[in-house]
């Protein structure tokens, strides 16, 4: 791989060249040492950048096999430190799948307990509700009978009142009788003696 500039002097070299062929056949023999000389030094020039320019190709070339071999140390670097947090992040995914799972039987089976001790409750209230009622019916029906045979007894005593009043009137106009008849007795007695 050339540079630019050497790529410049060859095309100076070659235009120079060119121009001392031209030059050789017009210009006297004496002078033919001096271009000689001249482009023997225009060679010496071109191979010293032809060395410079090897070099700064090598220098060129070793840093940047030095740069990519630190970039895919630090690429290798960075792909390592990804891979262990997408290891831990899968890691995290699996235990929180774990807890989600977990927590969803937990949750159904709360569910489910819930709905039968709802079911249960329900049974129960529907089944207390109804012997209260039938309670309820019951002493409604024994208060209405006890009410009814308050009224009766009540009456009962009522006529017995009477009955027993009716018997004092009775006995008590049966002792006036009895009084007044002996009174007559015993004035009739007295009037025959």
């Amino acid at each position: 791989m050339m540079s630019v500039d050497v790529l410049i002097a060859c095309a100076v070299l070659q235009d120079h060249a060119d121009q001392l062929s031209v030059l050789g056949n017009i210009i006297r023999p004496g002078a033919e040492t001096r271009l000689e000389e001249s482009a023997a030094y225009l060679r010496e020039q071109v191979q010293n950048m032809r060395v410079r320019t090897n070099r700064q190709e090598q220098f060129v070339k070793s840093c940047a096999e030095q740069l990519v071999c630190q970039g895919l140390k630090l690429s290798s670097h960075k792909e390592n430190e990804l891979e262990d947090e997408v290891g831990m992040l899968q890691k995290r995914i699996e235990e929180e799948k774990n807890v989600h799972m977990e927590t969803e039987i937990f949750l159904k089976r709360q569910h489910t307990n819930l709905k039968e001790k709802l079911q249960f409750w329900i049974q129960r209230y529907e089944k207390d509700t109804e012997e209260k009622e039938q309670e309820i019916s019951a002493l409604k029906n024994k208060r209405n009978n006890s009410h009814a045979r308050i009224q009766e007894l009540s009456k009962k005593c009522r006529d017995m009142q009477e009955v027993i009043i009716e018997d004092r009137m009775e006995k008590e106009h049966l002792r006036a009788q009895l009084e007044k008849e002996q009174k007559e007795r015993g004035a009739a007695t007295k009037v025959t003696f």
